[in-house]
């Protein structure tokens, strides 16, 4: 955040003014701050900034839903929920407006790691108020997160990522410059092991997954240790802990999170060249920029990758992400220090994009036993696409909006037909379904018991599509089930 003089003032942000833990105050060589605060140096002005008033949360969660329902998400995770806005979803609940499965995550503060158990506490009482537990076909909400932030962005000015080894500095000159590694690895981890151990645990007892941010390989490597030391304290829980971002990983941590159970959640957006990516290669040097955003890499070694938006800070584009995840490129007009791939990752599959955001979403959130693949039993949270992101060219899945503004089907897939008892859903789907692509291709299912031998399928296409409603589909459309998180 960059603030000016009277922001300081109301602050009360002054040279005496310490930083922070897990943030920092951009000083002068004088030793007065410049304005230029990071992480939860910020975090002062949320006490002196004017309070939404209930029904504008609650609008702004009715515009976030439109929003999710415009991309054809069927579920999120909100990452970062304060009780206003967890208080805003339960009251649309409430009054029947909520439109998708609602997940969310109470964050822990690093400064609350002196006293995990009142951090604990605060956590499992907002679980206690809110969650509804186990998922049903009418969309609920669930309060089974808790988000840590373990670091800041590898990304300059801040480069508040924890990392390994150190940031490049330019010893030479503007004209000559000569990048050698500086004496900066950034801050060190928000959280430190012991402390980051006994809130995972005390989590895990709880039946609460922990979330963590951690963007550079220090802070992935810590997360991890967190994660072991949960495991072993806890073997035989059910507990799905999640790393969020992942820019950077160090190679011999590519097993572990396989090894742990350890779900990346990756904005694949960030997956291509751009100024965030390539303005990083003299500060990371060659060697860590040929494995940047390592999404390719951590699937080859077993890892069982989510797809994170990061919206609202990132614009919410989830197609365009997707492609990213498949290309490593970025968009077709973007100029031209912007053209080809990203460095040495051989990126995604398409059908590795689509559990990332389906199925893989779906088992992070506990709702792989009723969403995130179409089996029978599971419910048919289905969106009906304008082409079929299987066989369209890469680049125009970043161009596969929901057609019909992403309207969706809730209910079962049964034995008899795959949207459940019609009498739950409107519109229902035609009988006609045959075509069903799973991880093995396509697969042609002429009854029930066929579509239930399907393994797994991760979209299916409506032969003679029938729906009673909107009465004009395409004339072939693509139905994606679909769980993305926020």
């Amino acid at each position: 955040m960059l603030a000016n003089t009277r922001a300081l003032e109301f602050a009360k942000i002054t040279a005496s003014t310490p930083d922070p833990l897990g943030g920092k105050i951009w000083r002068d060589a004088a030793g007065q701050p410049t304005g230029l605060l990071e992480d939860a140096a910020f975090a002062v002005f949320s006490s002196l900034l004017p309070k939404p008033t209930a029904a504008d949360n609650m609008a702004g969660a009715t515009a976030a839903l439109q929003a999710m329902n415009r991309q054809g998400a069927t579920s999120f995770l909100d990452a970062l929920a304060p009780e206003e806005d967890i208080a805003a979803f339960a009251a649309l609940r409430q009054s029947g407006a909520l439109t998708a499965r609602a997940h969310f995550a109470p964050p822990i503060q690093p400064s609350e790691a002196s006293d995990p158990a009142h951090a604990l506490a605060r956590v499992i009482a907002l679980a206690k108020r809110y969650d509804e537990g186990r998922i049903s076909r009418a969309p609920g909400i669930t309060v089974r997160n808790a988000k840590l932030f373990l670091d800041g962005v590898i990304a300059g000015p801040a480069f508040t990522g924890a990392m390994r080894e150190p940031y490049f500095v330019n010893s030479g000159t503007a004209e000559k410059p000569d990048w050698v590694p500086g004496p900066s690895r950034g801050p060190a981890v928000y959280f430190s092991a012991g402390p980051l151990a006994t809130l995972l645990v005390g989590l895990g007892r709880a039946g609460i997954d922990p979330h963590m941010h951690a963007d550079g390989d220090g802070a992935v490597h810590a997360a991890l240790d967190g994660i072991a030391a949960l495991r072993k304290a806890l073997p035989a829980a059910d507990i799905r802990p999640a790393i969020a971002h992942d820019e950077i990983v160090v190679p011999r941590d590519f097993p572990r999170f396989k090894q742990l159970n350890a779900i990346p959640v990756l904005s694949m957006q960030w997956e291509k060249p751009a100024g965030d990516t390539l303005g990083l290669r003299n500060y990371l040097g060659p060697a860590r920029m040929k494995i940047i955003e390592p999404a390719g890499l951590l699937v080859a070694a077993g890892a069982r990758v989510a797809f994170g938006s990061d919206w609202p800070v990132d614009k919410l584009d989830e197609w365009f992400a997707l492609k990213v995840g498949v290309t490593r490129t970025n968009a077709p007009d973007a100029p031209a220090e912007f053209r080809g791939r990203l460095g040495d990752d051989p990126g995604l599959s398409r059908e590795d994009v689509l559990h990332a955001a389906t199925i893989n979403a779906a088992y992070e959130l506990h709702e792989d036993d009723a969403t995130g693949s179409l089996e029978v039993g599971k419910f048919a949270d289905l969106i009906v696409l304008d082409r079929n992101p299987l066989k369209v060219p890469s680049e125009e899945i970043a161009e596969n909006p929901c057609a019909r503004n992403g309207c969706r089907w809730q209910g079962r897939v049964q034995s008899t037909r795959l949207a459940g008892d019609r009498s739950r859903i409107t519109p229902a789907l035609p009988h006609a379904v045959r075509n069903v692509f799973s991880r093995r291709g396509l697969f042609k299912a002429d009854n029930a018991e066929q579509l239930q031998a399907c393994p797994r399928i991760s979209a299916i296409v409506v032969a003679t599509p029938q729906l009673s409603h909107p009465p004009h589909p395409p004339a072939a459309s693509d139905v994606s089930q679909r769980s993305p998180q926020a």
